[in-house]
């Protein structure tokens, strides 16, 4: 499906007249908070996208580790091994990524979540 879709996007956008930012800490950083955001909000609830998160909610259920701790963990390591590969300017915008969507998965997580219930003092 994510093929698909991404060709059909480049088709239907490759003429377009939309801006492109090339500013690397701006991206990284809008990058981060959207992926942040997105994986606590899967994550709190208990589900995945089937990516490297299912590693730490694996181990979460196991150890009552945060899930942000261990995600940063194994994307770290992910970091590190990218390091014979990949320049070292992008290498640490990336770490920098995921050690802001960790912190915000963590942060997401560890709120209460609200109880659905509505409290009422009439009784039925």
């Amino acid at each position: 499906m994510y093929p698909f879709c991404l060709s059909l996007f480049e088709f239907l956008f490759k003429n377009s007249k939309l801006p492109v930012i090339e500013n690397l800490p701006l991206n990284a950083f809008a990058a981060a908070v959207l992926i942040g955001i997105s994986l606590g909000i899967l994550t709190r609830n208990g589900t995945s996208t089937g990516g490297t998160e299912v590693i730490p909610l694996v181990i979460n259920k196991l150890t009552d580790r945060s899930v942000g701790f261990i995600l940063f963990i194994l994307d770290g390591i992910i970091m590190l091994v990218q390091l014979v590969y990949s320049d070292f300017t992008k290498i640490i915008y990336g770490a920098a990524m995921v050690a802001l969507y960790s912190v915000i998965v963590h942060l997401i997580c560890s709120t209460k979540k609200v109880n659905d219930e509505v409290i009422s003092n009439e009784k039925t």
